[in-house]
């Protein structure tokens, strides 16, 4: 898992865009 740096949710490894915000 890895932390998105925008909202800090976390996504998959491999995911492309934030599951909660939508960022890539």
């Amino acid at each position: 898992m890895k932390l998105c740096t925008y909202c800090g949710r976390e996504n998959e490894n491999d995911a492309i865009h934030c599951r909660e915000c939508g960022t890539s």
